[in-house]
């Protein structure tokens, strides 16, 4: 098996997909398939049609297309990442994220899966700070209206691209 062919395999591709940002977008998780909110939990139903919710997709997810269309770049509808194969093991690494202190000491919720947040918070982060992102996560791309923001963690850094619209 090559080595690329081995990458793949032992990565899988997800979105996680802001819920409350459009209505129509619960109904596209739902019929994406293997989906789950990042909250832990029963979960009402009102909070289970506007939580972030990670979804496993393959390579031609129509949730994909609703990513990288012109409405889901200006309405952030969220972001993709390839990732660890196991889903639980990814929910886990993300829910670490979700919540953020702030200066004050007040904790709020973090946004990390909106384009417009993460985009900028991770090309601000230190080696250090970066680490937790690109645990289990080899790729974060990031559909904003200028183009996907593409960002991975090498040897020498953070690399960063932008795939033009």
């Amino acid at each position: 098996m090559s080595m690329a062919r081995q990458a793949a395999t032992d990565t899988a591709l997800y979105c996680v997909i802001d819920c409350a940002a459009d209505p129509q977008l619960y109904g596209a998780v739902l019929q994406a398939g293997r989906a789950t909110a990042l909250f832990a939990g029963e979960l009402h139903p009102d909070l289970a049609e506007a939580a972030p919710h990670l979804v496993q997709v393959a390579s031609d997810s129509p949730l994909l297309t609703l990513l990288a269309s012109p409405e889901g770049r200006a309405g952030a509808f969220g972001c993709v990442l390839r990732a660890h194969p196991h889903m639980g093991t990814i929910w886990r690494a993300l829910r670490k994220h979700l919540l953020a202190r702030m200066p004050d000491g007040n904790v709020v919720m973090f946004r990390f899966f909106d384009p417009r947040v993460m985009a900028p918070y991770l090309g601000s982060l230190t080696p250090q700070e970066l680490a937790p992102w690109f645990t289990d996560i080899s790729d974060w791309w990031l559909p904003l209206p200028d183009g996907t923001w593409h960002f991975t963690l090498t040897e020498t850094g953070l690399a960063r691209s932008v795939i033009p619209v």
